[in-house]
This record gives C-alpha cells, structure tokens and sequence, in this order.
C-alpha cells in the first residue's frame, strides 16, 4: 500500500519512517484500511528490531528496542556510500 497523503505521499508503505508511522498510529484519525496497514508494516519492523519480543504485553520492550535503534542511527549516520558522516 502506498501512503496517500503527507510529506511521503506515492511512498510504499515499507519506505516511510518508522518514526512517521508510529506517530500516524498513536495521533492521527486514520481509514481503517490504511490504520491496518501501516500498523502491520510497524509490527513488521519491530519484529526485525526485536525478534524474541511476543508482542503481547511487552510494549515496553518494542518501545526501547526502537528508541536503541534511533540512538544507534544517530552515533552512526552513514551517508550512501556507506561512509561516517560526522554530526
């Protein structure tokens, strides 16, 4: 599914942030269609991030295992070469 409006609108689903998806999730009023989706492309992700997490009652665990990879992001930008960009 594409995403049909905003800053990454035509974009594929699995190429929007998942920081854009996860605060479509908590903060906007969603078709239950496209809800379903993103929801499902977030599960998804967060499974890769988070392998031995359930998903069930362990919230807290996706919610550190995506914030550890934004800081890891943030120590390491790569830019496409696959070189260190410092900042």
């Amino acid at each position: 599914m594409k995403m049909p409006f905003g800053k990454y609108r035509d974009s594929s689903l699995s190429a929007v942030p998942l920081s854009y998806l996860a605060y479509a999730l908590e903060n906007w009023e969603l078709e239950p269609g496209l809800r379903q989706a993103m929801a499902t492309e977030v599960y998804r992700r967060v499974r890769l991030l988070c392998p031995d997490c359930n998903g069930h009652g362990e919230a807290g665990r996706l919610r550190e295992a995506i914030e550890e990879a934004r800081r890891a992001l943030r120590r390491s930008r790569l830019d496409a070469s696959g070189e260190r960009v410092c900042g």
